[in-house]
């Protein structure tokens, strides 16, 4: 069966410029709930203005599911990828 082809500018054209974020504070059955509404599967996450991780569908699989915790008490910020922002360049080893 050959594979279908797509170049990845052709991706990339179709792709929404929007960034759709949450807060920390946010329990996880409405971040759930928008991403589902979005058709989305991840939330930059922001406290004022600084973003300070990511949220995702994954995340919520094996932290919120897999763990038990409760949709509607618990929150994003109990459960996201946190940021690690260093000022360090980018080696490429040769």
């Amino acid at each position: 069966m050959p594979l279908n082809k797509v170049s990845v500018s052709r991706l990339l054209s179709e792709k929404s410029a929007t960034i759709f974020y949450v807060t920390g504070e946010t329990s996880i059955e409405q971040a759930v709930s928008e991403m589902n509404r979005q058709s989305i599967v991840s939330f930059v996450v922001k406290i004022g203005r600084s973003t300070c991780g990511i949220f995702t569908e994954r995340g919520v699989l094996t932290r919120v599911v897999s763990a038990g915790q409760d949709l509607k008490a618990t929150r994003v910020r109990e459960v996201m990828t946190e940021c690690i922002q260093r000022n360090l360049p980018y080696f490429i080893s040769a």
